[in-house]
């Protein structure tokens, strides 16, 4: 599975004052953050019925996960006010992390004819532990934003999904 999306982050501006932050007064108002999402999995079914129009089943897999977070505006840039350096880094700033998942099915496989049907399933994802492994484009301590990003991704890695498949059955 490959996801990407984007979406504004709206939170990271809590960080700091205004007044030591020029910069980041342009990004008051969110900045844009790429998300990335490479999942490998293996699972398994246990049909519970060999009917040939309706084969119900329970599911169960391991998934391993590489994300990536970054924010889209990557110019580098530091916070100084009135001519003084405040430490502060904005520009750079990622999160690769690794995690393992685990998936839990009930579903069945519905046929119209001999060749052709569809296949329905309820999925629940949670991701077990914490990060694997984490790789972090910026010292979380002279970046607030770099922070935002762990915590975001530490937050999305152990997220509870429940998702609804609905799918073509061919078999030939």
């Amino acid at each position: 599975n490959y996801t990407t999306f984007k979406t504004e982050d709206f939170g990271g501006s809590n960080y700091i004052s205004n007044n030591y932050a020029p910069y980041y007064n342009s990004y008051y108002n969110g900045r844009d953050i790429e998300y990335k999402n490479m999942n490998f999995d293996m699972y398994a079914k246990y049909f519970l019925v060999e009917n040939n129009m309706f084969r119900p089943y329970l599911g169960a897999g391991l998934g391993y996960n590489r994300t990536t977070m970054e924010y889209s505006n990557n110019d580098a840039a530091s916070s100084s006010y009135n001519g003084q350096y405040y430490g502060y880094q904005f520009g750079t700033e990622e999160v690769k992390s690794s995690n393992v998942n685990i998936e839990l099915m009930l579903g069945s496989e519905v046929k119209f004819t001999e060749s052709f049907g569809a296949n329905l399933e309820l999925s629940y994802l949670r991701g077990i532990g914490s990060n694997i492994s984490s790789e972090n484009g910026m010292n979380s301590y002279q970046a607030p934003d770099q922070r935002r990003l762990e915590d975001l991704s530490g937050e999305l890695g152990e997220a509870n999904i429940v998702s609804l498949f609905v799918g073509l059955l061919v078999e030939f």
